[in-house]
């Protein structure tokens, strides 16, 4: 999606929210940028099942001064774990990866 699509689709996402329940899986910075920490919820595999984790503000209050919530995803600071075994070749190194997933309205992450 182009840039300004992504802001406009977060908008519509935060506005079906307070409706009902919202999961977004994404992999997009862009589209992360457009939520709080507390909206993500980091998805990792251990022992075979998904496992999930909402994030807490208060974990990345010092890097969120100098870092947009995106960032902290391209830098795996958010990231709370592996998925698997999978890797992409990024910047000349081999890079785990995770998976990210954006919660809004009335959730609980045992079923996000």
């Amino acid at each position: 999606l182009h840039p300004e699509a992504i802001h406009i689709l977060a908008e519509l996402i935060k506005g079906a929210a307070q409706r009902t329940q919202v999961v977004v899986a994404t992999q997009s910075t862009t589209l992360l940028d457009n939520f709080a920490v507390e909206d993500i919820v980091v998805v990792n595999r251990e022992n075979g099942a998904s496992t999930f984790k909402r994030l807490n503000e208060s974990d990345f209050k010092v890097w969120l001064e100098d870092y947009s919530v995106g960032e902290l995803w391209t830098k795996n600071v958010i990231a709370a774990g592996l998925v698997g075994e999978s890797y992409c070749q990024s910047d000349d190194y081999p890079r785990k990866i995770y998976k990210v997933a954006v919660c809004k309205g009335n959730t609980n992450t045992s079923h996000c």
